[in-house]
């Protein structure tokens, strides 16, 4: 039992290693090319810089992109099980 508690905890440690790389892979693209580079979660960056700025139409492509994403990734997990 205590090795399923340590396997969870490594696991979250690596969820949140891999979501502080995509921020800076973020922030250093968009430092570097004046554009987020990152896949999901540039597109969700951008999409609140988007909201912010009032570009509705923009955001609502940017959502359709992050819906297409989860549908594809719940597919893919479906076919994999």
């Amino acid at each position: 039992m205590r090795n399923i508690g340590r396997l969870a905890v490594t696991e979250a440690g690596l969820g949140v290693a891999l979501a502080f790389i995509a921020g800076a892979i973020n922030a250093g693209g968009f430092l570097l090319v004046g554009q987020y580079t990152s896949h999901m979660s540039g597109i969700i960056s951008a999409m609140a810089d988007e909201l912010v700025l009032g570009a509705i139409a923009v955001v609502a492509s940017g959502l359709i992109a992050l819906v297409a994403f989860l549908c594809g990734a719940a597919a893919s997990a479906v076919l994999i099980n």
